[in-house]
Parts: C-alpha cells; structure tokens; sequence
C-alpha cells in the first residue's frame, strides 16, 4: 500500500505527493515495513525550513504527550489540503487497522526519517499494542528537549544513522 502528504508552501497552497509505502512480510502476515522518502521537491525544500515549533498532537490515546515539535516536519505528517480526504497521520493509522499489523517497522532518510520518527511516536503513544521499531537514516532533529524525553520514554526500540559529514542530522541548529 501508498499513503501521501501534504506539502504546502502558504495559505494552504500546496501539493498532495507521495511519501511511502507499507511492505508485508511474506513469511510472517502480521509483520510490516514502512519505508518514507526523504525531501524529493521544492515544496518539501521549503518544509524542510519550518523549524519552529508548534505542539505534537497525537492520534489517539489518553492523555498523550504533547512535545514541541518542527512545524514543517508535522504539518507534512498532520495536516491535508487539496482532494486529500486524510491526513498522512490518519492513512498510516488505517493502514495499521486494514492490516492488523502487529509488528512494524519504520524507516525513513532525511525528511523521511523526520516523519518516520513522529510516526513512531504516534505509534507508541496512539497504539501501544503494536510492536514498532524506528530506524532512521539522516533524519534532522524533530523537536525540542521535550520531544527528546518524551521520545526517549515513549519509545523502547529505535536508531538513528548517521553520517559525521551529512549536515542534515545537525538541522536545525
């Protein structure tokens, strides 16, 4: 399966693209894979510089935890425009209903891995019974201290790569 986000630029000016896809294990049917690209067009460019922040707003769950995080990065993965029926945010989260998935996987470079690790974290906080490891390839910061400690607690199982010349992993400053 697919699933897109919205990038838009101001006003709701934007496009709908496509940001990954959901493998399935063909030996373990409970067992998935989501892969997200990295920055791919102007409009994830100018994503890409929205580096204030605005409050984490989880899918589900009670009481979750609400860190600062980059606007850009969580707009991306939150918001929808155009003929988008449902955000980035909620087709990831029908996917794991559609498929009962039961153990996933979430990777994603650079930008991707900046969506991969909200994504993560939604999953720990917003649906607690699936079993996710995040692993991430370049991915910029996402958030605040706050977003670190709550990431760290929510989020038993994840690894960032990185390359010591890459500046990406240093973004923002």
């Amino acid at each position: 399966a697919s699933f897109t986000g919205w990038d838009d630029v101001l006003w709701k000016l934007g496009k709908e693209e496509l940001f990954g896809l959901l493998f399935q294990s063909s030996a373990e049917p409970t067992q998935f894979l989501v892969a997200i690209r990295g920055t791919n067009s102007d409009t994830d460019l100018y994503r890409d510089t929205l580096y204030f922040t605005k409050p984490f707003a989880a899918y589900a769950g009670t009481n979750p935890p609400t860190p600062a995080v980059a606007r850009g990065w969580f707009g991306v993965y939150a918001n929808k425009g155009g003929s988008m029926t449902a955000s980035m945010q909620a087709q990831l989260f029908a996917l794991i209903d559609e498929y009962s998935i039961g153990t996933l996987y979430i990777t994603g470079h650079s930008l991707g891995g900046a969506l991969a690790l909200l994504f993560g974290f939604d999953v720990a906080v917003s649906a607690p019974t699936v079993q996710a490891t995040t692993v991430t390839w370049a991915s910029p910061k996402v958030g605040l201290q706050d977003w670190a400690s709550d990431f760290a607690s929510a989020v038993p199982t994840a690894l960032s790569i990185v390359n010591q010349y890459d500046v990406v992993p240093s973004l923002p400053p």
